[in-house]
C-alpha cells in the first residue's frame, strides 16, 4: 500500500510538470512538488502503521493472505472512484463504489465461506441502536480542537507501540500545523484546474455514502475474525487517498483520528455484529459535522442531536 500511495504520489508530481499544464497553471510544478511530499509522509504512515495494526488486533491469518489481495484492489478502486468522481460529479463515483462494492461482496464471502459470519449479535434492533456508542467520539472529534487532541493522543499510542515512524509523522503534521494550512490553501486553489487530481466532496450524493459505508465494513471489520489485524488496518488505510487528496499534509493526523474510530467501531462489530457496527458507522459521520449543522440547519441539528443523545441514555443505561 505504502508503495502504491508514493507512486500516485510521483506520477502526479511527473504529470504536472507536463509543458501542456504548465501553460494552463504556472503553478502546476509547486502542486506536484506539495503532493509528492505530502504523499510521501502519508506513504510512510502506511507502512508503519502496519506494526501499530499488529500490536492493537493481532497477528495475521491464513485467510488474510488471501484477502490481502482483494485489499489491494480495494485500495486501487478507491483511487478509481475518487477520479471519477472529480471527473464527473459524484454520479460518476455511484456506478464504481457499488460495483466495487458488490465484487468485493462476492468475494469476501467466497474467501471466508468456512468462517462463521458475525452479522449481528442477540437482538438486531438493539444492534442498530447500540450504533449510537460513537457519538460521543463523533462530537469531540467535530470540535476544531478536538480532534487535534485525539489525533496527538492516537500518535503517542503508535509510538508506544512501537510505530515510530507513523506517530512521528502524525505529529509532525499536527505541530506544524500553521506552516501545512497555507500551503494546501494554494495548492487547493491551484489544482482545482486539474479536476482528476482533487476530491470533489459534494455532500449530497446519497447513494454514494452509503456504498462506501458499507464496503469499507464488509471488506474490512467483517473479516476481522478471518484476517486478524489486516482487517482493521485496511479499514484505516483505504481513508488515505481521500485524505491525502483533500488535506495533503494534514492527512496522516486524519487518518490518526479514523485509528480511534476503528477501535471503537471494532468493539461494537465484536458486540452487535455488522450490523451494529455500519449504525455506528453512519451515526459518526454523520455527526462529524455538527458544529456547521447548528449553523445552518439548527432546527434539524437540534433535533437530530436530542433524539441520538436519548437513545444512547437509553443504551447505556439497560
Amino acid at each position: 500500500m505504502a508503495i502504491y500511495t508514493f507512486a500516485v504520489a510521483a506520477a502526479l508530481f511527473l504529470l504536472l510538470l507536463s509543458p501542456l499544464l504548465l501553460l494552463v497553471n504556472p503553478l502546476a510544478p509547486v502542486v506536484g512538488l506539495l503532493l509528492f511530499i505530502s504523499g510521501a509522509l502519508v506513504a510512510a504512515f502506511v507502512y508503519d502503521y502496519m506494526n501499530y495494526a499488529a500490536r492493537e488486533w493481532g497477528e495475521f491469518t491464513p485467510q488474510g493472505a488471501a484477502l490481502s489481495v482483494l485489499f489491494v484492489l480495494s485500495y486501487a478502486v478507491m483511487y478509481m472512484s475518487l477520479m471519477a468522481s472529480a471527473v464527473s460529479g459524484a454520479g460518476g463515483a455511484n456506478l464504481v463504489i457499488w460495483a466495487s462494492f458488490l465484487a468485493s461482496a462476492a468475494l469476501v464471502f467466497y474467501i471466508i465461506r468456512n468462517v462463521p459470519l458475525h452479522i449481528v449479535g442477540t437482538d438486531p434492533l438493539r444492534d442498530v441502536a447500540a450504533g449510537v456508542k460513537t457519538l460521543p467520539l463523533a462530537l469531540v472529534v467535530g470540535l476544531p480542537v478536538g480532534w487535534l487532541i485525539i489525533a496527538l493522543y492516537e500518535a503517542g499510542r503508535m509510538i508506544k507501540a512501537g510505530a515510530k515512524i507513523a506517530g512521528a509523522v502524525v505529529a509532525l503534521s499536527i505541530f506544524l500545523m500553521p506552516v501545512f494550512l497555507p500551503l494546501i490553501s494554494v495548492s487547493s486553489f491551484t489544482i482545482s484546474v486539474f479536476s482528476p487530481f482533487i476530491m470533489q466532496a459534494t455532500g449530497v450524493d446519497v447513494l454514494m455514502w452509503p456504498g462506501i459505508i458499507a464496503w469499507e465494513e464488509l471488506t474490512t471489520r467483517f473479516v476481522l475474525p478471518a484476517a486478524g489485524a489486516l482487517a482493521n488496518y485496511m479499514f484505516v488505510v483505504l481513508h488515505a487517498p481521500s485524505r491525502w487528496l483533500m488535506a495533503m499534509f494534514l492527512a496522516p493526523a486524519i487518518l490518526a483520528v479514523i485509528s480511534m474510530g476503528t477501535r471503537w467501531l471494532t468493539d461494537l462489530y465484536k458486540r452487535h455484529g455488522l450490523v451494529g457496527s455500519i449504525a455506528g458507522h453512519a451515526i459518526y459521520n454523520g455527526m462529524l459535522g455538527w458544529l456547521a449543522g447548528l449553523i445552518y440547519f439548527p432546527i434539524l441539528t437540534v433535533v437530530t442531536l436530542v433524539v441520538l443523545v436519548i437513545v444512547y441514555i437509553y443504551v447505556k443505561s439497560s
